[in-house]
């Protein structure tokens, strides 16, 4: 059974707390919103879906679209916005981020959600900021054995 500490409602009940729940990435993930749907009322709540086009059940923008979908239908809520997240661990070049900014558009199409930034770790920022899409800037710190995964 899915769950997240009860402990959360604490901030969830604070108007001058900023809450970010990661719940997983599929609809079995986000079930966990459920026992705390009364916190989510519409316009005052981000729910953002991570694009990868290189992750196997979301590999085709029509897949992601579905993708979504069965998260609103199991959460009761809307997605409000994509962020491109196309990586292929130490292997991610600029043109995979490229491509994963393109597919997530495309998805963006597909749902009218609208795609709001594309993640990029930081040593390839300088080769793909200054186009069409925000850059968020993130960091690698997993296991080394992860890392060395074949994708």
């Amino acid at each position: 059974l899915q769950t997240i500490s009860a402990s959360i409602r604490a901030p969830l009940e604070d108007e001058n707390c900023r809450v970010i729940l990661d719940c997983g990435g599929d609809n079995t993930g986000a079930m966990v919103l459920n026992q705390f749907f009364k916190y989510f009322s519409p316009g005052d709540y981000l729910l953002l879906c991570v694009v990868n086009c290189n992750r196997p059940g979301t590999d085709t923008p029509e897949k992601a679209a579905a993708h979504i979908r069965a998260i609103e239908q199991t959460t009761g809520l809307t997605v409000t916005g994509l962020v491109s997240n196309a990586h292929l661990i130490r292997y991610t070049t600029a043109e995979t981020v490229l491509e994963g900014w393109a597919f997530t558009k495309q998805v963006e199409a597909i749902t009218g959600v609208p795609a709001l930034c594309a993640c990029c770790m930081e040593s390839i920022v300088p080769q793909v900021e200054n186009r069409d899409f925000d850059v968020f800037p993130i960091g690698m710190y997993m296991r080394e054995s992860y890392l060395d995964k074949q994708v």
